[in-house]
């Protein structure tokens, strides 16, 4: 299953993780976690307005001020609970309260890292010395990594913190977000993809899988027409089980898709290059 998959997944049942050992609580960590996940499609995406964008921001964030009010009345009883939730806009659904100093220290130097690694070219150049300079005073690489586990541990009943983690892999790197709905097609699809597995749900996976091209396959990507969000998330079209793309161009320019035994499922002629690209 891809990460992506997995962090969605654990972010959105926040409560069934170690976040917390009240078990009145789990509803909150939930919700808190639920808010994470709309900041940070807003905070990745402000540049951006293309209608799918558009829609997964709205499935993550749009229900968050009701499901807020509800909490609140649930909860009027318990002080602490009450506490909790006053941390949160009531017309947003998101987090008022400041990031603890060190959180905000990491989340800094796994921008900077990321940048600079992307700038190091590996051929002994001046600009790599200077960037690898830059990367030992950030503390990047081993060092790195061994913060975000030592942080990890320590805001470990933070549902809060642990699901702004959980938005970087081991290493250090952003996990990309998918949106909901996706995220629980890949996982039914996977599993009708296993052996054996015969469910009434899997049958429904090609007009689920149309009603995902129909809300968030942008009409002017490149990638090929049975994809949805990206090139990392591609189904049959019949089945709704998943295929890989393969990034092999023929000899007409043509780009293939293929399910898992390499039988080609549609051609889909390339995008012609923009007068910048070429």
């Amino acid at each position: 299953m891809p990460i992506a998959t997995l962090l969605l997944s654990s972010l959105l049942a926040a409560a069934n993780s170690a976040a917390t050992n009240v078990p009145a609580s789990g509803d909150i960590d939930r919700f808190v976690a639920s808010s994470e996940t709309c900041f940070h499609w807003r905070r990745d995406n402000k540049n951006a307005s293309t209608a799918a964008i558009e829609a997964a921001i709205h499935d993550a964030c749009a229900a968050l001020p009701q499901r807020l009010t509800e909490l609140r009345t649930a909860h009027a009883a318990d002080t602490a609970a009450v506490q909790r939730l006053s941390a949160y806009d009531a017309r947003s659904g998101e987090s008022l309260a400041p990031w603890p100093k060190d959180i905000v220290a990491l989340g800094d130097r796994l921008e900077h890292c990321g940048f600079l690694g992307g700038e190091f070219g590996g051929d002994g150049s001046t600009e790599d010395a200077q960037t690898t300079g830059k990367m030992v005073k950030l503390r990047c690489g081993d060092p790195l990594t061994k913060d975000l586990s030592t942080l990890r541990r320590h805001y470990q009943n933070d549902a809060r913190v642990s699901a702004r983690l959980r938005m970087y892999d081991k290493d250090g790197t952003p996990i990309p977000l998918i949106p909901e709905d996706l995220n629980t097609y890949e996982a039914q699809s996977a599993s009708c993809a296993e052996p054996h597995v015969k469910s009434p749900a899997c049958t429904q996976l090609p007009a689920r899988l149309s009603k995902l091209l129909a809300k968030y396959r942008n009409p002017n990507t490149q990638y090929p027409e049975h994809c949805v969000w990206d090139e990392l998330h591609c189904y049959d079209s019949t089945t709704g089980l998943p295929v890989q793309i393969s990034e092999r161009w023929d000899a007409s320019m043509t780009h293939v898709l293929k399910d898992a035994s390499g039988k080609p499922l549609i051609n889909i002629t390339p995008r012609a290059p923009s007068a910048a690209e070429e």
